[in-house]
């Protein structure tokens, strides 16, 4: 990548675990794509699901040149799943254009 891996975590505590784990995803993401520019990241807590209890929101932003921004959203209650399901989906949505 270009420019340095980004990742704001907002409305919770900081964790280097999380960050770690979202590290990880972009370097796969990144040795499947080497041309990526960017990756930002920004995960929040976004509510409250009836049965489960609180759900997280992870966002990934890729940039590679003479390509449109690949963006994703994902939601689930384990913050993990949904950093690994969001870069997952970036991943064939590359490997699709």
């Amino acid at each position: 990548m270009q420019s340095p891996l980004k990742v704001a975590i907002r409305g919770m505590a900081p964790s280097p675990t999380l960050e770690d784990c979202v590290a990880e995803c972009a370097t796969k993401l990144e040795k499947a794509n080497p041309h990526i520019v960017s990756c930002d990241v920004r995960i929040e807590p976004c509510g409250h699901h009836r049965a489960h209890g609180r759900l997280y929101a992870v966002k990934v932003e890729v940039r590679a040149p003479g390509k449109p921004a690949v963006v994703c959203h994902q939601e689930h209650e384990d913050v993990f799943v949904a950093a690994r399901n969001a870069f997952d989906s970036i991943r064939r949505n590359l490997a699709r254009n």
